[in-house]
């Protein structure tokens, strides 16, 4: 018997990810349904286009295929995986995506999101561009302080460009996918190894790049270390 959710997930994927993938307004990469379903709709509501994914490497495949106008990705997905947002930030640079991301905790969060899509669909501002010139990828994180782009190695701070080295970028970018939460040495080592840090990276080469990090972050924007696991990135008003 098909449970309410299996249910639903199928409703979904039949209403939502039928259509013209030549046409997508917005890629919505999450594994629950319940947040998929929501977001869908309201774009559907706003006359917008969705294409879903509970799978990181299937949302690679389509990234080329349907050049989304931008992509939201479901916070819980990334838990546990310090690759992914690595991965399809880079898929996107190698393709020339340049499509806003955003990292989602909930609806409310992507609600904004979708009011400036609907917005500049209605005002044919981003309809009218060529499709090779897309809008500049953003990943918000952290209450729309810290904004990251992905393709330019760049990030800002409250409008403030931080001067980063491409390991510092890559690991400042999995401190704040993680909203202020506590992330293990063996994952921030993971992610200089996949970075160009070239042989083991051991706690005193992490604690290294994490204190010469520390020196670059603008006031408002700390890490904090968190005894027996690691660091997190806090904001501070």
């Amino acid at each position: 018997m098909m449970t309410a959710s299996a249910g639903s997930q199928q409703q979904s994927e039949s209403e939502f990810t039928s259509l013209d993938l030549t046409r997508c307004d917005m890629l919505v990469i999450a594994r629950d349904p319940d947040f998929t379903d929501a977001t869908c709709r309201r774009l559907k509501q706003a006359d917008l286009r969705p294409r879903h994914t509970a799978s990181v490497n299937q949302a690679i495949r389509w990234l080329q295929s349907c050049r989304p106008r931008s992509i939201v990705i479901h916070q819980p997905l990334l838990k546990g995986s310090a690759s992914a947002f690595s991965a399809i930030a880079s898929e996107m640079t190698r393709h020339s995506i340049r499509a806003p991301v955003m990292i989602a905790s909930d609806l409310e969060s992507v609600k904004q999101c979708i009011a400036g899509l609907a917005s500049n669909s209605s005002s044919g501002r981003l309809a009218a561009a060529p499709r090779h010139e897309p809008a500049e990828p953003i990943h918000r994180i952290i209450a729309n302080r810290l904004v990251i782009h992905p393709a330019h190695y760049e990030a800002r701070f409250d409008g403030k460009l931080l001067t980063l080295s491409a390991r510092q970028f890559h690991v400042l970018t999995l401190l704040a996918s993680e909203k202020e939460r506590a992330v293990e040495r063996r994952r921030l080592a993971k992610q200089m190894g996949d970075h160009g840090h070239h042989g083991d990276v051991s706690d005193r080469a992490v604690d290294n790049l994490i204190s010469r990090l520390r020196k670059r972050l603008e006031p408002g924007l700390t890490i904090e270390s968190v005894r027996g696991i690691g660091y997190r990135l806090v904001s501070h008003d």
